[in-house]
């Protein structure tokens, strides 16, 4: 996952994370079999293993038959997204969600805070929660990359071209959590 950074940190060197199942947070919440693991950022007392250099918050949300899952957007955060990587259920006030669907709040204001994921009883629900702090800046993107500016795109291609861009590299293999040093 690339989290968007303030242009002044566009090219800084980047920070991989891998984390074992282990060390992520999981909470059993609302009703019925409905659990969050806490990826990144705060829920209550626990904070989520991933960090970054933004205040974000990742959460996963796994709902099984007739279960709730409430949840509040913390007072730092101001925008939401909730992505459906599996099953079918409801998101309070935006109403069906299925796989594939993407909902996407502001969360500015108190009262839009809130918001609870809910499934029937012959659903279940997987779903990531990004929420952050909405920067406030020029957006730019093509392809896989979101810069600032269209030059800042062209040069960032150029690097790739290169073989100079991320500028760092992690010595390991980062999809094997088994290679992580220790």
């Amino acid at each position: 996952i690339w989290i968007n950074m303030p242009a002044k940190n566009k090219m800084d060197d980047p920070s991989y994370g891998t984390e074992s199942p282990e060390s992520i947070p999981q909470l059993d919440i609302g009703s019925g079999s409905a659990k969050v693991r806490v990826l990144a950022g705060p829920l209550g007392d626990r904070v989520g293993p991933l960090k970054a250099l933004v205040p974000i918050q990742m959460i996963d949300f796994e709902l099984g038959a007739s279960s709730s899952a409430p949840h509040a957007i913390p007072t730092e955060l101001d925008t939401c997204m909730v992505y459906v990587y599996k099953g079918s259920g409801a998101l309070q006030d935006a109403g069906a969600l299925k796989e594939g669907d993407i909902a996407v709040f502001d969360a500015s204001e108190e009262s839009k805070r809130g918001f609870t994921l809910s499934t029937g009883p012959n659903e279940s629900l997987g779903a990531v929660l990004f929420a952050g702090k909405k920067l406030k800046e020029p957006i730019t993107w093509h392809g896989p990359l979101v810069m600032s500016t269209k030059q800042q795109i062209e040069d960032t291609f150029a690097k790739l071209r290169q073989g100079s861009f991320p500028p760092v590299r992690v010595s390991w293999d980062y999809k094997r959590l088994a290679s992580k040093p220790k």
